[in-house]
């Protein structure tokens, strides 16, 4: 699924609707699709002038969810995780001068043992990488939450999106299910100059390679 996301897509994209610009395109993910947005952003920075993400699971080597499947997809080797694992990459980029947008709900009952937003917080200290995390007041990890800031979002990457030439642009989402995926087709004529918002479904997205 990583190369879908990253290669296929966009030459298909680009071969079917030549009005489209793909090399301006940015990334966004709920959840696990959070993880998928950060670290494909985060491989790919040449690709994509913008990623923002809701709930991201963004420290998998060290939260159940990630040790389970990576253990499953990627073996024993932890050494082999790190390529996987937002916080980890973070930690090699020192040319992130675009800021990455992360909205978190206090009341996640997945945030302490899951989520770990600040250890992700801490590597883009060390490196300086601009990050804007808004830990959110008496929100969880549902989709009124996602509804409340997903207006946020859209204009987040659309400052980055605009084109001067005014050709078309693109917002890639790593949904989960079709309810995020009528949020984000409700939001998106917040948009400007973008006119394609290609939503796909994060959960092969965010696995590694062998997915």
């Amino acid at each position: 699924m990583y190369d879908y996301v990253v290669k296929e897509l966009p030459k298909v994209l680009s071969d079917n609707f030549e009005q489209l610009n793909t090399s301006r395109a940015s990334i966004f993910g709920h959840s696990m699709g959070g993880h998928g947005a950060l670290t494909i952003y985060l491989k790919n920075t040449d690709k994509y002038k913008s990623v923002s993400a809701f709930s991201p699971v963004v420290n998998p080597i060290n939260c159940p969810w990630g040790q389970k499947a990576f253990s499953n997809y990627l073996g024993p080797a932890k050494s082999d995780w790190e390529e996987y694992d937002a916080t980890c990459l973070i930690k090699k980029c020192n040319k992130i001068s675009t800021p990455i947008l992360i909205d978190q709900g206090e009341d996640d009952k997945f945030l302490a043992k899951q989520l770990l937003p600040r250890n992700f917080e801490e590597a883009c200290k060390a490196v300086g990488a601009p990050l804007t995390l808004r830990m959110q007041p008496g929100y969880d990890h549902s989709y009124f939450f996602i509804a409340t800031f997903i207006d946020d979002h859209i204009a987040h990457h659309s400052q980055f999106l605009k084109s001067a030439d005014y050709q078309a642009t693109y917002l890639l989402t790593l949904v989960n299910d079709l309810l995020s995926l009528e949020m984000w087709i409700n939001s998106s004529r917040l948009l400007q100059n973008v006119t394609v918002c290609v939503c796909i479904s994060a959960v092969g997205a965010a696995c590694p390679k062998h997915c």
